[in-house]
């Protein structure tokens, strides 16, 4: 296995101050999160108070640091460790659908009392010790929380340390051998590395200005200034189940005659997702935009033409309700093509374990590597090794003492590390969208649990219940410290003094451990204090389909995987696998091959087209124009500082928003 330049000639940046800087800022920042995500009153604001614009307003907190930490003799291998810590925090969205489901199916949900006998007893306290999480204005009972909390936050551990030393052992292939980009990076560096020029004579700053103004003013206009401004309107339209949107279904498609095709523009956060499409690469939004209008356009025509699929906008339903049903339209008619199975699922184990396979040959070498006590990169390949294997064995023993059966463990082990896998690719080639790309994968692990373990005959066991309840945990923990730690080792190498990626993975690695612990406490806390039904709601929209699994658990006959017969997930499956296998292979191969496996996940899904698709297409042509008319040198010297303004910009006026909601939750 080929070296990177030796380690000791690196810069470490692995100092006490950065760590307790990057500390002190990872609470701030996790707290914040947690409590605008906690108190956000609709699943919409949960994912804007916490979603993509937070990345930008790490960026601000970024930009304030670096400059007064310059100023006081930080290098920029410090900053980068500061920037790891920050980067690696435990987000609200793993600790929403890994965590609050399987408490709300104990405590409140209308199953609780069936569900209770199948719930290892240490997962959480007593329900008596538990209630007053409902309604808040109570003490935390501590001492009952002690061990549930040492389960979760080693099992929360276990799968992420497996995932981040599987990820690590293909890292110099990731970085130095195929070279992705991280584009997310070439924002970071700016302000990581030793600037050049001062912060106002450096390139392309008055543009980021600009942009970061005209962010912030159309951002406003969303939820900010109506929040603030009594009767400022809402500007936006929106269709006629609220929300904001042109619904064009009625216009162009009275009466369904042409089918349950996607009509529907979606307005929600446009300037900050135009701005994040604009620097992603042609490739992957193009394909995404080609396999929309293929899956959401021309496939439901011809399935209601052939008389398989029934055209639901004749009965006067439009807006993302046709979409919906074309994706999963096997809910009420066996006939249809399962659209989600094929894509959300099928594509994503499809490019994930031809990658895998592709990575084969440095998988076996860093193996041999660890037998003979060399290294991988710059990593000891029996640390690397030993990490994977002994994190993955806590993982097992975890899932067992859980009464998940060792077949159901070892699918979701599988599972965990092929959706890491596309999903450090993702944030290689496309910025970073690993939640829109793997969201319907939550579903399609409860399927994969239910079939692990013989489906029917396991009706009503504490093993069924587990699998399916570990299911919904598995699908966040893994992908977001991976990537986010190969975005920091893309940023060692960024450096003008290259740093040694032991720092970043060390601070990585310290930061998901701190965050977790924080999230979790201000979890409980803000539980017992403002109460699941009454202020903290943020941290319950989506427990429904929680619900829906466990009705279909306790119910027989009925499929574990929403929205489909169970016989129909294998047949699309495959046919997605395949899809995705060849055009992994022939874009691994080819690189003049246009269509991409990372655009082929991202079109497919069900947030592509129900919040990305119409500013993608914006973006895409916005980033077309300026390539044809000016190149490279206009792209990356007008346009990427624009971009990054536009996202700076609206991350501010969320993360004003969110104080604003917070103080009239609170008020």
């Amino acid at each position: 296995m080929s070296e990177i330049s030796s380690e000791e000639v690196r810069e470490s940046g692995l100092t006490l101050r950065a760590l307790v800087i990057g500390i002190v800022l990872l609470i701030v920042f996790n707290t914040y999160g947690m409590i605008a995500g906690g108190l956000a009153t609709t699943e919409i604001m949960v994912s804007t108070v916490t979603g993509v614009p937070t990345l930008f307003l790490m960026f601000i907190l970024l930009i304030v640091s670096s400059t007064f930490l310059r100023k006081r003799g930080f290098s920029a291998s410090e900053l980068l460790v500061i920037f790891t810590i920050l980067g690696s925090s435990f987000f609200v969205d793993s600790i929403h659908y890994g965590f609050s489901g399987i408490l709300y199916s104990k405590l409140w949900s209308p199953h609780a009392e069936s569900i209770r006998s199948l719930q290892p007893s240490f997962w959480f306290p007593n329900v008596a010790e538990m209630t007053p999480m409902l309604m808040g204005g109570a003490a935390v009972p501590w001492d009952a929380w002690v061990v549930p909390l040492a389960f979760w936050l080693l099992y929360s551990l276990s799968i992420v340390s497996f995932n981040l030393f599987f990820a690590l052992i293909y890292s110099h292939r990731i970085i130095n051998v195929e070279r992705l980009p991280f584009p997310l990076a070439s924002a970071y560096i700016h302000v990581i590395d030793e600037p050049r020029k001062p912060f106002m004579e450096r390139t392309g700053i008055k543009l980021l200005l600009v942009g970061l103004i005209i962010g912030f003013i159309f951002q406003s206009t969303y939820d900010l200034l109506p929040s603030v401004i009594p009767g400022f309107p809402d500007i936006w339209p929106r269709d006629f189940i609220g929300l904001r949107a042109l619904d064009l279904g009625p216009v162009f498609n009275p009466g369904g005659i042409y089918g349950n095709q996607l009509l529907f523009i979606p307005l929600t956060g446009m300037p900050s997702m135009i701005a994040t499409f604009f620097l992603i690469p042609s490739s992957v939004v193009g394909t995404a935009l080609l396999v929309q209008v293929i899956a959401f356009n021309i496939l439901p025509l011809i399935q209601v033409r052939m008389g398989i699929q029934t055209a639901i906008s004749q009965f006067g339903l439009y807006s993302v309700v046709p979409f919906v049903f074309n994706q999963v339209g096997t809910a009420f008619e066996p006939t249809g093509i399962q659209l989600q199975v094929i894509g959300t699922y099928g594509f994503v184990v499809g490019v994930g374990l031809v990658y895998i396979l592709l990575s084969g040959r440095t998988l076996a070498d860093s193996f041999m590597s660890a037998v003979k006590g060399g290294k991988t990169g710059p990593f000891s390949s029996r640390l690397l090794w030993l990490g994977f294997i002994g994190s993955l064995a806590i993982y097992f023993a975890l899932n067992l003492l859980s009464a998940v059966p060792v077949q159901a463990a070892l699918v979701f082990a599988l599972m965990t590390l092929l959706i890491m896998h596309v999903g450090v690719r993702i944030a290689g080639e496309a910025f970073g969208l690993i939640t829109g790309a793997l969201e319907g994968m939550r579903s399609n692990f409860q399927s994969t649990g239910f079939q692990a373990i013989g489906g029917e005959a396991a009706r009503g066991t504490p093993q069924l219940y587990s699998t399916m309840a570990l299911g919904f945990a598995n699908q966040y923990f893994p992908a977001q410290i991976p990537w986010s730690t190969m975005m920091s080792i893309r940023l060692c190498e960024m450096t003008k003094k290259k740093t040694k990626w032991s720092s970043v993975v060390i601070a990585a690695m310290a930061s998901f451990i701190i965050s977790n612990i924080v999230a979790f406490i201000i979890y409980i806390w803000g539980a017992y204090t403002w109460g699941f039904e009454a202020k903290w709601t943020g941290m319950v929209p989506g427990v429904t389909e929680v619900d829906d699994y466990i009705s279909r658990l306790l119910t027989p006959g009925l499929p574990q995987y929403s929205g489909t017969a169970e016989m129909r997930v294998w047949p699309e499956l495959i046919v997605g696998i395949l899809i995705a296998a060849v055009v992994t292979v022939m874009k691994f191969q080819f690189t003049w091959f246009p269509i991409h496996p990372m655009g082929l996940i991202l079109g497919s899904t069900v947030g592509w087209g129900v919040v990305f698709w119409f500013s993608a297409l914006i973006a895409f042509i916005l980033r077309i124009l300026v390539l044809r008319i000016g190149g490279a040198e206009l792209y990356e010297k007008k346009g990427v500082p624009l971009a990054i303004g536009v996202m700076i910009g609206s991350g501010i006026c969320v993360f004003i928003w969110a104080l604003v909601l917070i103080a009239q939750t609170l008020g």
